[in-house]
């Protein structure tokens, strides 16, 4: 990352931004899912017309909290994140990042779904929607491997 955002609190729905970010979207079975987010989840979907993913896993590069600090989006709890580059690292370099997707998605929803779902979506994003700040950060290199 060659400049974080300043302001950005993922712990916030007013700094609930990212400088960078890869997403991995699941098709969590709707019975997994505790009830109220599940109705949530419906409503979402009815008001916007879209058929959402049910559960997101986002990595983010984050200015305010260390690498491993993970939690769920202030607005849904069906979007959670794990910080991959946090608080005090060195900007303007390169870093190699590999993880266990299914690992990953077992640490933040595991107490919801005994098994990983299938993957239906992977996004990569910044925003700066809540905070207004500017950032810069590159990715390169995304690979899915077996």
């Amino acid at each position: 990352m060659d400049q974080p955002l300043a302001r950005a609190d993922l712990a916030t729905k007013t700094g609930d931004d990212a400088a960078l970010k890869v997403c991995v979207m699941f098709d969590q079975p709707g019975a997994d899912i505790p009830l109220l987010q599940r109705a949530s989840l419906a409503l979402a979907r009815a008001a916007t017309g879209q058929d959402m993913p049910s559960a997101t896993l986002c990595y983010v590069w984050d200015s305010r909290y260390p690498a491993g600090t993970h939690g769920a989006n202030p607005y849904t709890a069906r979007v959670r994140y794990i910080v991959l580059d946090g608080r005090g690292a060195a900007p303007c370099q390169w870093l190699t990042q590999r993880r266990q997707v299914a690992d990953d998605f077992q640490q933040l929803f595991g107490g919801e779904s005994p098994h990983t779902p299938s993957v239906i979506a992977v996004a990569v994003g910044a925003d700066s929607d809540n905070t207004q700040d500017k950032s810069l950060a590159y990715l390169s290199h995304l690979r899915w491997l077996p």
